[in-house]
């Protein structure tokens, strides 16, 4: 909740990643163009244990918590799968 703790985040993460020996991250698009512009879906999936994510709280500072808030506003459909561990996303565009 402040810039020390996004440095330390960052700095945990480094950590971590180094000592990880087994697991993965799955990244699929798929992008359909449409006559007004586009669909682009994307899947991520990862190894780890997942989390509820019909239990997650908003942020109340500007310093974290706002990654699948901002995915939702920017998508058409946000589906959380796998316990947490996979979503699923449309991004629709439009030409300008």
């Amino acid at each position: 909740s402040s810039h020390d703790g996004f440095a330390e985040y960052y700095n945990q993460r480094k950590i971590k990643l180094n000592k990880l020996i087994e697991g993965y991250i799955c990244v699929k698009m798929e992008h359909i163009p449409t006559t007004e512009g586009g669909n682009l879906f994307m899947q991520v999936e990862d190894s780890g244990k997942g989390f509820d994510f019909n239990n997650i709280k908003k942020s109340d500072n500007s310093f974290s918590g706002r990654g699948l808030e901002l995915v939702r506003s920017l998508c058409r459909t946000v589906e959380h799968d796998n316990n947490g561990r996979s979503i699923k996303v449309c991004f629709q565009w439009t030409f300008t």
